[in-house]
């Protein structure tokens, strides 16, 4: 009878080796946005999920036009959680328009990209 130990080894240094520790984003690559013509300023959010096994940092947002603000910190988001970040749309456009979200993160790709459309309703 052989033992059972060479191979129970083999897949406890498998599984230490063979599992990279990196934070994976996951996030709506397109925000579909209805504003009114009578509103000015319109909240929305960009849920995030951290479905890795090492913490997410969310190191900067940067967006295409100046319709979007936004007091974003730096944020950790530890492996298996979730969290938002708040935006406000300046309606200063009363017509559609399609714009770009970049969130530059520590994960493999670095650079997440979500495109905004905004619908006037």
């Amino acid at each position: 009878m052989t033992s059972r130990k060479p191979l129970i080894m083999a897949f406890a240094l498998l599984f230490l080796f063979g599992c990279k520790k990196e934070p994976v984003l996951k996030i709506s690559d397109t925000i579909d946005l209805i504003v009114s013509e009578e509103d000015t300023d319109k909240v929305f959010y960009i849920f995030v999920e951290n479905s890795g096994n090492e913490n997410l940092k969310i190191r900067n947002i940067q967006t295409s036009c100046k319709c979007m603000s936004n007091d974003f910190e730096a944020m950790v988001i530890p492996p298996k959680n979730r969290d938002s970040i708040k935006l406000i749309y300046i309606n200063d456009m009363k017509e559609d328009s399609k714009e770009r979200i970049v969130l530059y993160t520590n994960t493999k790709e670095k650079l997440h990209f979500i495109t905004v459309n905004k619908k006037i309703q």
